[in-house]
């Protein structure tokens, strides 16, 4: 610790013209809330005050490969700062692995925008297994069954079923359109506008996801609604 206080000093000397890392944080975020959308806004805030609140005002090119492992392993211990993991003793290897790619892309963002220089400090990151391995989830028939005979509400038994069926993800199924939709086909066809990895992709239609939509009146082009309105989100159903 007191070797990188150290060299932390020597490196903001010689960089006393380097840009202050919230300074560049302010600036991504202004181009986040101009050029994203606003849950890709939110979800790089979130992280991006993380760090923020543990660098300060040290100058961005002294963020290293070494300084963000330290944060890292900082942040698992403090779940709590700045809205961080709602209560939890530590956060999970998971979280801390998006936390890394978000900032992977602030800093290539920095880089594309001549803010920073030097090496991206968060790629490859890697965090420990801990010796649970790779958690696997598989819905049996009864479960998926069981959740939507839960569903009461008819556009989520609907969203339900697309997701557990489909495996899209659900702003993507929140997006889905009627012209997406082959059912003669069944297969869905999905634009690369509203995928994740904006990349199309063809999705086969198993039969009872088929037969569910077939019944649906078509009040809305969007294939999940509500009265004819579009549902932009849900979480807690």
């Amino acid at each position: 610790g007191l070797y990188r206080d150290w060299v932390s000093k020597i490196q903001n000397h010689s960089a006393s013209k380097s840009l202050r890392l919230f300074e560049v944080i302010d600036k991504h975020l202004a181009w986040c809330t101009e050029h994203r959308p606003v849950h890709h806004a939110d979800h790089m805030r979130r992280y991006l005050t993380w760090m923020k609140d543990y660098f300060k005002d040290v100058p961005i090119d002294n963020i290293k490969r070494v300084r963000m492992m330290d944060f890292l392993a900082w942040k698992r211990k403090h779940p709590d700062a700045n809205g961080g993991g709602k209560g939890k003793s530590v956060l999970s290897d998971g979280t801390l692995l998006r936390c890394a790619g978000a900032l992977s892309g602030f800093f290539n963002w920095a880089l594309d925008h001549e803010l920073f220089k030097g090496v991206n400090p968060c790629q490859r990151l890697k965090m420990k297994d801990r010796g649970k391995g790779r958690r696997q989830v598989f819905l049996t028939t009864d479960e998926m069954r069981q959740i939507l005979e839960e569903a009461h509400l008819p556009h989520h038994r609907t969203l339900l079923l697309i997701l557990m069926t489909t495996g899209m993800r659900r702003g993507e199924t929140l997006k889905l359109k009627w012209e997406h939709v082959n059912l003669e086909s069944r297969v869905i066809d999905l634009p690369a506008d509203i995928t994740k990895a904006g990349r199309s992709r063809i999705i086969p239609i198993p039969i009872v996801l088929a037969e569910h939509l077939a019944g649906l009146k078509r009040e809305c082009e969007f294939v999940v609604h509500v009265h004819g309105r579009k549902v932009s989100w849900v979480k807690t159903f």
